[in-house]
């Protein structure tokens, strides 16, 4: 039945925010660069929709039904198994042969090489005063992902900071992460904090068939998600009011999937913050899959949740981080130092 349903609700992308967006006019955009921060730039391009540019990803034609009847049955496999506590086969494993398998699973090898030397365009959308200093909202345009958000919160006071790159967990707009999950708390303590808008990160029925045709195209919604992650690191290390080699990576929920796996493939950040650990079989009670429904990364996630294997010093908290902010601050500051 839910390969019947794939062509339907492919179809209704358009009656639920997955429309492409206009072109974007002359001059809206900043350009020539690898990173570009500029001043401010009036109105931004019309902001595209949550899956748009994935969209342009993949293949014109409709996927194979066969192809997503082998993946559907291949997930139930895995997650009646996982249910079971049925051990996975193979070794443990860790360092570069983790980040090798990661890469693989995710598809990221094509990202990845020029990944630093690759142009990036920034339009500056708005820039507001807030308490811990002032609030900037980016528009960040990749040649090969398409454009997104990234809500970059400055404190006050002379640079350069520690950063963190932080994100949402699903169907959580970045101002969430600034209110609920630390991130204003963080700035007021001294760190510039850019929280990426990720797209196709609705738990929503979009999410689940967009995520289903990715996965048969090759193309993982999550390895995008952990690319546009190493993007904004990269922003920050090239950002003036930002000191480069003491940038971290936080995640809540969904999002601390996405930074375990980016700390995973890139060692030079400074932390790791989680508040979640994922099996990456996710598929919800409904039938819906998150985009974390990775059959390649499920075989290893016991590797790449053993987090004392990992080369990138980690706080872990429980979910919605109850300890707050104090005691993460404290970490951080040790941690950037101490590299």
């Amino acid at each position: 039945m839910r390969v019947a349903l794939l062509p339907v609700l492919l179809a209704l992308l358009p009656l639920v925010g997955c429309r492409p967006a206009p072109p974007c006019p002359q001059g809206c955009s900043a350009a020539g660069l690898t990173v570009i921060q500029s001043d401010y730039l009036g109105a931004p391009c019309p902001d595209s929709s949550p899956c748009a540019d994935y969209l342009d990803l993949l293949p014109p034609t409709p996927p194979d039904p066969a192809s997503v009847t082998a993946l559907e049955a291949q997930v139930a496999s895995l997650h009646a198994a996982h249910e079971a506590n049925t051990p996975l086969p193979g070794p443990p494993l860790e360092g570069e042969a983790l980040r090798a398998a990661i890469v693989e699973g995710l598809a990221l090898g094509p990202l990845l090489d020029g990944l630093d030397a690759r142009p990036l365009r920034i339009s500056q959308a708005t820039r507001a005063a807030a308490p811990f200093g002032e609030e900037i909202l980016l528009r960040v345009h990749d040649p090969l992902v398409g454009a997104f958000n990234l809500l970059l919160l400055r404190p006050a006071g002379e640079g350069p900071f520690p950063g963190v790159v932080a994100l949402p967990g699903h169907a959580d707009p970045p101002s969430y992460h600034r209110d609920r999950y630390l991130g204003a708390e963080l700035a007021r303590a001294g760190f510039v904090v850019a929280i990426v808008q990720l797209r196709n990160h609705g738990g929503d029925a979009v999410e689940s068939e967009l995520s289903r045709r990715m996965l048969v195209a090759g193309r993982p919604v999550l390895g995008l998600h952990v690319y546009e992650a190493l993007l904004a690191r990269k922003i920050l290390r090239w950002h003036a009011d930002v000191v480069p080699d003491r940038v971290a990576v936080m995640g809540h929920s969904g999002g601390a999937e996405v930074a375990a796996l980016a700390a995973r493939i890139d060692p030079g950040f400074a932390a790791l913050v989680v508040d979640h650990q994922s099996a990456y079989l996710g598929v919800l009670a409904d039938g819906r899959w998150l985009d974390d429904t990775v059959p390649a990364l499920h075989r290893i996630h016991p590797s790449i949740n053993d987090l004392g294997t990992s080369e990138t010093p980690v706080y872990q908290d429980a979910y919605e981080y109850p300890r707050g902010a104090d005691p993460l601050v404290t970490f951080l500051r040790g941690a950037g130092r101490s590299r």
